[in-house]
């Protein structure tokens, strides 16, 4: 894991994996080239690269999993009263955090989606890396399964994702 929490890469979306997801996780590898690379084979990368930039929720490999914006934008968890588990991702420093946590909670999410979170821990790794995040590293959270909601804020070019139990 990186030291400062922040992950990061060179392109492409990063992803937030819940853990019983990570032993099929492969990122961009495979046994043979995947889709953008002009092979025939759908990778992991090739479905998160589908998703919109503002941050969205598919499902792969029998789980729900967050996509966020592209990985040239550092992401990290952090604690924040606005859920149980919360992403932020932007050029920005950790002096900055609290003033854009702020904001998010002062207005109504961008987007919500339902996520359904089945395992206790969720990963925060570059998307084209294999599932130990080999290539950049990863973070990890831990939070109680259940039916949650997960609200998207886009602020000034940056992104807050928030995991919340339903009401």
């Amino acid at each position: 894991m990186k030291e400062d929490g922040w992950i990061s890469g060179d392109g492409g979306p990063l992803v937030v994996l819940q853990a019983g997801a990570l032993p099929a996780w492969l990122g961009g590898s495979g046994p043979e080239p995947g889709l953008m690379l002009g092979g025939h084979v759908e990778t992991d990368y090739d479905v998160i690269c589908r998703c919109d930039d503002g941050g969205c929720v598919v499902e792969r490999h029998g789980r729900a999993m967050l996509v966020l914006c592209d990985c040239e934008m550092p992401a990290r968890f952090v604690s924040s009263p606005l859920g149980e588990v919360v992403i932020v991702q932007g050029y920005i420093g950790d002096g900055e955090v609290e003033p854009l946590l702020a904001e998010a909670a002062s207005s109504p999410p961008s987007h919500t989606a339902p996520f359904a979170l089945t395992d206790r821990g969720l990963r925060l790794l570059v998307g084209a890396d294999d599932r130990d995040g080999t290539v950049y590293g990863f973070a990890e959270a831990e939070t109680t399964p259940g039916e949650k909601t997960c609200d998207f804020w886009l602020a000034d070019g940056s992104l807050v994702v928030a995991l919340r139990s339903r009401t």
